[in-house]
């Protein structure tokens, strides 16, 4: 998500995103793939940078809904990843902070 609105005119960034959240919470891959057409060609002249972007990343982040609708949410996201690593962080200044001492 973030590559693509980054590769996105500010003026359309909005809306784009509205899409791109559509495409990513579809019920199946079927209709996500539906929207990426949609997406594609509404923004395929305002944002080609954009659009080569997400058309060349489609599978690679469409690749969750493989998987059951219960893990999809978890796994779409980087939440935890980032929550693990702002806890690993923690601790090592917690141990640093201890052999100071």
């Amino acid at each position: 998500m973030r590559n693509v609105l980054d590769a996105a005119p500010a003026h359309c960034q909005h809306s784009l995103k509205a899409k791109i959240r559509l495409m990513f919470n579809a019920p199946d891959m079927e209709t996500a793939r539906r929207l990426l057409d949609d997406i594609l060609s509404e923004y395929g002249s305002r944002a080609p940078k954009a659009v080569a972007c997400l058309e060349a990343g489609f599978e690679d982040a469409m690749a969750v809904m493989a998987l059951p609708e219960c893990y999809r949410r978890r796994l779409r996201s980087t939440n935890g990843l980032e929550r693990l690593n702002r806890e690993v962080r923690r601790r090592e200044r917690v141990i640093g902070i201890y052999q100071a001492a």
